[in-house]
């Protein structure tokens, strides 16, 4: 009995097993859902494409002269006056400061006396040519004596010519012993002392004109991109006195600083009022007239490189879409778009080289090793899986 028991058992499970091996496998690409529903939607990382200027528009910079001159004396010295402090007002002429003037004086009247005997060799030199001149026309002596006569005349002459050379030059050193302004304007740098010894052509003050100014920044290079000569700002103080000035872009540094990435940028004053002064801490706003740019980060991007061809995956109604752009200037983590895109539009930031035409997504899900701050600072390349 226990037999036939244990024989109908072991026929039962193999029954099972042959029924289990006809069954069909499902193959790699059937889906797995036996109702025969869409797949799920895939999580994915998204932004909302804006104009990037808009919220970027106030900066801080200090006033500077446009036009500044570094004074020095043209000769060495020893300063016995000193005229001025920083800050000063001066008038173009004005004395800035002097040097003991008595070794100058001195080298004028070594000079002015070897002026004196030079004159006087070259006028022995014109009465003996005259001598010689009337003896051989008399034929009283050689024309050798003559010719010599002649020679001497010549090189008195270019004595005095030398001389006077040297005492014009002492002269113009000595009026050099005195050290004046050059233009009317504020003396903003004074790096001397009464007493000091000073070689010829080393700087000692600094002269600004305060008439024709610059508000100088430093901006994100991101907002640098952004401006062009001759874009509009509203130059302003926040402490009394308060003044406003309209400014525009005059000149944009063409490379970023390297350790803070920032790019320095000049804003031309259109007028210097007299609160305005140099190295004031004055705030300045963008006058945005014209629609701001779009701007896309780098990771959205598929393409590019030899290829050239750029484009962007779309999201519309929960599901991607390729559409080509036109990119132009790049910073380090985004990039303005040309063409192919709109304000308000979104696009997939991460994992674009795994995407399919008209796949479901679910934009801002969270993806596993991925969040939002990590597609920050990429290059074109994907950022996900």
């Amino acid at each position: 009995m226990r037999r036939l028991v244990a024989l109908s058992v072991l026929a039962s499970v193999s029954v099972g097993l042959l029924s289990a091996c006809h069954k069909k496998a499902p193959g790699p690409g059937s889906d797995s859902n036996a109702a025969g529903e869409a797949p799920e939607p895939r999580p994915a990382l998204t932004t909302v494409v804006h104009a990037s200027s808009g919220d970027e528009r106030g900066f801080v910079g200090t006033i500077e002269a446009r036009y500044s001159t570094q004074l020095s004396f043209r000769v060495g010295g020893r300063i016995i006056r000193r005229s001025v402090s920083v800050g000063d007002h001066v008038k173009r002429g004005q004395e800035i400061a002097a040097l003991d003037a008595r070794s100058l004086q001195l080298a004028v009247a070594a000079s002015a006396a070897d002026l004196s005997g030079g004159a006087a060799a070259r006028a022995n030199a014109d009465t003996n040519f005259g001598r010689q001149t009337s003896l051989v026309a008399q034929k009283s002596v050689a024309q050798a004596n003559l010719d010599e006569a002649r020679n001497s005349q010549a090189s008195a002459a270019a004595s005095v010519n030398e001389a006077q050379a040297r005492l014009h030059k002492a002269q113009e050193d000595l009026s050099y012993g005195i050290l004046r302004a050059e233009l009317d304007g504020v003396v903003t740098r004074v790096d001397f002392e009464v007493e000091q010894v000073v070689a010829p052509n080393a700087v000692i003050a600094e002269l600004a004109r305060p008439d024709v100014l610059d508000l100088v920044l430093d901006v994100p290079e991101r907002v640098a991109l952004d401006l062009k000569l001759g874009d509009a700002f509203t130059v302003r103080s926040e402490d009394p006195p308060l003044v406003s000035v309209s400014a525009k872009v005059r000149q944009l540094s063409p490379a970023a600083d390297r350790a803070t990435r920032t790019r320095r940028i000049w804003l031309a004053l259109d007028s210097s009022p007299p609160e305005v002064r140099l190295g004031a801490t004055m705030y300045a706003d963008r006058l945005v007239t014209n629609q701001a740019p779009l701007r896309v980060p780098l990771t959205a991007v598929v393409g590019g490189g030899d290829a050239g061809a750029t484009s962007v995956w779309v999201v519309v109604n929960d599901a991607v879409q390729t559409r080509p752009v036109t990119l132009g200037e790049q910073s380090e983590g985004d990039a303005i778009v040309l063409t192919g895109l709109h304000d308000g539009e979104r696009v997939v930031t991460a994992g674009v080289h795994s995407l399919t035409p008209g796949q479901r997504i679910k934009p801002d899900a969270v993806v596993p090793g991925l969040d939002a701050d990590s597609t920050r600072g990429k290059t074109m390349r994907d950022g996900g899986q």
